[in-house]
């Protein structure tokens, strides 16, 4: 936490796994990374930075579906971008750590929704059964703006692309 939290100038914390298994004698697994990772997301969540990394090392690369899977399981416990250590992994990690079209389409429901509840002065509504508040409301709000960035960021990079290539 105090890491997190020491300067305005950290915008994301990762930990080093391979220095962090190296001095704790532990082996690299997702069950054994489990709890200090989750005190690094927990820490940034607190600190108001991004989450970087994945639940377990990064080290073995060349098993692409197994590193896929790896990678949407550490966006489940809050990681929201990660650096790689080899190219294959850029296009993989953009991916999976990218809002889906289908969390996106839910998050623009729950605004849609939660604008119609405010103007009929409700707190709270429903959604497939599912209870929606404001937790729920800020966590669609999260959810369109990082899908914006990301979409910002691809059409840059597509510009830069075709102004190169003219």
């Amino acid at each position: 936490n105090e890491i997190a939290m020491a300067s305005p100038r950290i915008v994301g914390l990762d930990l080093g796994v391979e220095d962090f298994i190296s001095n704790t004698g532990i082996e690299p697994s997702e069950e054994t990374l489990l709890y200090p990772r989750q005190q690094g997301v927990l820490a940034a969540r607190a600190a108001g930075v991004l989450p970087l990394g994945f639940i377990a090392s990064i080290a073995e690369y060349g098993d692409w579906d197994g590193f896929r899977a790896m990678v949407r399981r550490s966006r489940k416990f809050g990681f929201m971008g990660a650096p790689c250590i080899h190219p294959g992994q850029v296009t993989i990690v953009n991916k999976e750590y990218s809002p889906r079209p289908e969390e996106v389409a839910y998050a623009q429901l729950v605004i849609d929704e939660n604008q119609k509840a405010e103007a009929e002065g409700r707190g709270s509504f429903a959604i497939d059964g599912k209870m929606i508040d404001t937790p729920i409301v800020a966590r669609a709000h999260t959810t369109l703006v990082r899908d914006a960035s990301v979409r910002e960021r691809e059409q840059k990079q597509a510009a830069a692309i075709a102004s190169n290539q003219g």
